[in-house]
């Protein structure tokens, strides 16, 4: 953005929400025209969005923080800030934490 990589960006679930209704009602190729989205990335834009919105509202966020750069980016500035024993920590959070318990499926169904 025009205030540079480090600046702190907070978005807020309410926020999102309103925007995915704005970016449901314009077509990919509209949304390629908005400012921040490029072309490339139009046609997932939405499908991001309600993603995120859905994320947000399940996991109770009111806000979160956002980085411009993407979770390869970060595990990369981490090793080089904090060593590799960062890793074997989150390999071994990994390990103890119990298995979620099955969600039974549930299928819709025409009623007669």
């Amino acid at each position: 953005g025009r205030y540079g990589p480090f600046t702190e960006r907070r978005m807020r679930c309410s926020d999102l929400g309103d925007a995915v209704g704005r970016l449901a009602a314009l077509s990919a190729a509209e949304r390629a025209r908005l400012p921040g989205i490029s072309a490339p990335r139009a046609a997932q834009s939405l499908a991001g969005a309600v993603v995120g919105h859905t994320a947000m509202k399940l996991t109770g966020l009111e806000a979160v923080a956002l980085c411009p750069w993407a979770i390869r980016e970060g595990v990369l500035l981490r090793h080089i800030e904090d060593g590799p024993a960062w890793w074997a920590e989150v390999v071994r959070r990994s390990d103890e934490a119990a298995p979620p318990a099955p969600v039974p499926l549930r299928l819709a169904s025409a009623s007669n």
